[in-house]
């Protein structure tokens, strides 16, 4: 009886250590590629947004006045995959202009982009370097650098905020009326030096 005992047990030792020898390992891989990403526009580098200036309802003054426009924002997306960098600019066309009455021209009226602050974006990740925080529109239809990423910067969506100062002299008269101008921002690939 004993040796029966044995012998099952020597078999059963026998198949496990067989079973140890014949084991073998295989490997696999995980694979993504990715291309750049796009914006709704299709663009890969694109402004996500840019706000528009209000300065309200404001009485027609003998006298310099300054208004006030805070709260405002614009938003840059990089979704190149390469992060070579990019320049934003922005530039007032022409002066403000009257809706109403003959459409005269805010005479002698400077607009300014102002306190524009320290972006927001995505956490370990560098953000642009280069910040004009006031940006004064002298001269209409000439762009001027407000934001610079240089190479590796600026990857992801980067906010940033501001806000925008109109100065009209006592001089302007304005009539009763609205007036409005327009401001074109473009966002190009490649930084470029400040002029």
């Amino acid at each position: 009886m004993k040796k029966t005992k044995l012998l099952v047990l020597a078999l059963i030792l026998g198949s496990i250590s067989t079973g140890a020898i014949s084991a073998n390992a295989e490997e696999a891989t995980g694979k993504i590629e990715f291309i750049q990403g796009a914006g709704s526009n299709g663009n890969d580098l694109y402004i996500d947004h840019v706000s528009k200036l209000d300065f309200g309802q404001k009485s027609i003054s003998l006298t310099d006045q300054d208004y006030k426009s805070t709260g405002h924002t614009f938003s840059v997306v990089d979704l190149t995959g390469i992060y070579s960098g990019w320049s934003l600019s922005v530039k007032q066309n022409a002066q403000f202009k009257g809706n109403g009455g003959n459409g005269k021209d805010l005479s002698g009226a400077t607009l300014s982009l102002t306190d524009v602050g320290t972006p927001v974006g995505a956490t370990g990740v560098t953000a642009p370097s280069t910040i004009n925080p006031t940006i004064n529109f002298a001269n209409f239809n000439q762009d001027q650098i407000i934001v610079q990423a240089a190479k590796n910067e600026g990857r992801g969506q980067w906010t940033f905020n501001h806000n925008a100062n109109l100065h009209v002299p006592k001089t302007a008269l304005a009539e009763k009326t609205t007036y409005q101008t327009t401001m074109t921002w473009t966002l190009e690939k490649a930084p470029t030096s400040n002029p």
